[in-house]
């Protein structure tokens, strides 16, 4: 196993921060079917849109784990490399989120405050061949099989809780999974993220407060940092936000926009931002490796009202009716993600607006 992944090597979470109370599922439940697993998933999905996946008591699951490692490995290697070498795969404004982004390149707020990580975004339409290769540093063009793996597992997973959540909007089999196929275009990608330990008298927010553009996010990270706003709480408010401790052999699961917007605000989108980790973990540098299941390049992002429940919710969103625009998935997360890098946006939780109306 990586060294970044291991518990051992690192102080443990302190009992002495705000925690927020997440739901953790089994996988094997959920491949199973079981009625309440399935039920209580998708009332997570509609309250914080965060949840824990606990994946080792499944084949699926524990393949996905063991592709964590490697990825792992890759970002070490990839961050240690000359800031001049990094720089030659900087992502450009008005473009796709590929490639590197180095720190204080982004803002955290509108006062223009830069942030404290930096991230390599990698393109899953790259990685698998659907478009031609994109320039990439000997750390990921040697170990494109390693991302390969862990981005098509990652995949899989989206694709299970995907289809859950159809049961219960009341949609065909396989609808919201269609939108969002590994095989076509898209902006799919694994973010690999690398924070430095801050002064102890200089410590703030890394990452900006968001929500995440695409469709569902799978997470792993094994020190603390990542904080998420509980609903009806003020974002300005420090004291309001919530770290989600990281539980060896699970992932971190959320909703992202694309869920809001295609079920009219059925499903929930969560503010959440990545800071300090907790006591003495605040003097270790944290890596984070995420997969970002986003939907097809053009795919419309309008609400999907073959179901009867978000057909409901479109009816009853007068507001809704009144400023919908229709966008591609492409142009939809183009404009997202400017603002996001910018700090230009007013980022907030949305959707939520569900009621369980069906079991599986």
């Amino acid at each position: 196993m990586s060294r970044l992944l291991q518990a051992s090597l690192c102080p443990p979470f302190p009992d002495d921060v705000p925690v927020a109370d997440l739901y953790q599922f089994s996988l094997s439940k959920l491949v199973d079917g079981e009625e309440a697993e399935s039920r209580a998933l998708f009332e997570a999905c509609t309250t914080t849109g965060f949840f824990l996946l606990d994946l080792q008591d499944h084949d699926i699951g524990k393949q996905l784990l063991a592709s964590v490692p490697p990825v792992f490995d890759v970002a070490e290697e990839l961050f240690s490399l000359d800031f001049d070498e990094k720089d030659k795969y900087s992502f450009k404004a008005g473009q796709p989120i590929f490639g590197y982004k180095g720190t204080g390149v982004g803002k955290i707020d509108k006062k223009g405050t830069p942030d404290r990580c930096e991230f390599w975004s990698v393109s899953k339409d790259d990685i698998l061949s659907i478009t031609d290769p994109r320039p990439n540093p000997a750390p990921i063009s040697e170990n494109r099989d390693a991302f390969q793996q862990f981005m098509t597992r990652s995949h899989a997973l989206a694709d299970i809780i995907s289809g859950h959540l159809d049961a219960h909007l009341e949609l065909p089999p396989g609808t919201l999974s269609a939108r969002q196929r590994l095989s076509a275009p898209s902006g799919n990608q694994v973010r690999l993220v690398k924070i430095p330990p801050q002064a102890p008298a200089d410590r703030r927010t890394s990452f900006v407060p968001h929500t995440d553009i695409g469709a569902i996010t799978v997470l792993f990270n094994a020190l603390g940092g990542l904080q998420i706003l509980p609903p009806a709480a003020d974002a300005s408010n420090d004291s309001a936000w919530c770290y989600v401790k990281p539980v060896p052999g699970s992932a971190i699961i959320n909703i992202g926009d694309a869920m809001v917007q295609w079920t009219s605000g059925a499903l929930r989108s969560n503010m959440h931002r990545v800071t300090f980790p907790p006591g003495e973990q605040g003097s270790f540098t944290r890596y984070s490796a995420a997969y970002f299941a986003r939907p097809v390049s053009d795919a419309l992002m309008i609400p999907m009202t073959e179901s009867a429940l978000v057909k409901r919710l479109v009816e009853d969103d007068a507001q809704y009716q009144r400023d919908q625009e229709t966008f591609t998935a492409e142009e939809w997360e183009m404009q997202k993600g400017i603002s996001l890098r910018l700090g230009t946006n007013e980022p907030q939780s949305s959707g939520g607006r569900a009621t369980l109306t069906k079991v599986m």
